[in-house]
């Protein structure tokens, strides 16, 4: 049963506003995002300039705080990289099943790779 124009024209206008709201969404908290980052730049910029000249034992926590940000951008990436592999992994095993059908309906004589339903090297192949 296919729908009449009428009822095409406004499920397309829902999607519109529907993306519309997604978009404002995304906008709305990258702003609150960069505004949260300049604000701390701001008050860095205030402490920066009360120290301007005075002899602070403050230069000597600039090393120790750059090891600190490395280390936790240096880990951050880490489980970036690790949830991003593991989404990956759980993306080939959803579509794993499809994809298999087809190339069944294509070929049915084709032999299989051995790789997981992830994706990974068969642990015997190790």
């Amino acid at each position: 049963m296919s729908k009449s124009r009428k009822e095409l024209e406004v499920e397309n206008e829902m999607l519109k506003r529907v993306g519309y709201g997604a978009n404002l969404t995304k906008i709305i908290i990258a702003l609150i995002q960069y505004g949260a980052l300049a604000f701390v730049f701001y008050c860095l910029s205030d402490t920066a300039k009360s120290l301007a000249g005075l002899n602070t034992v403050a230069s000597f926590d600039v090393p120790f705080m750059n090891g600190v940000l490395g280390a936790i951008f240096g880990g951050g990436g880490i489980v970036y990289g690790h949830q991003q592999n593991k989404s990956r992994k759980n993306t080939v095993e959803r579509l794993q099943k499809r994809i298999q059908d087809l190339e069944k309906q294509l070929d049915p004589n084709c032999s299989t790779s051995g790789l997981t339903s992830r994706g990974e090297t068969h642990p015997e192949d190790m």
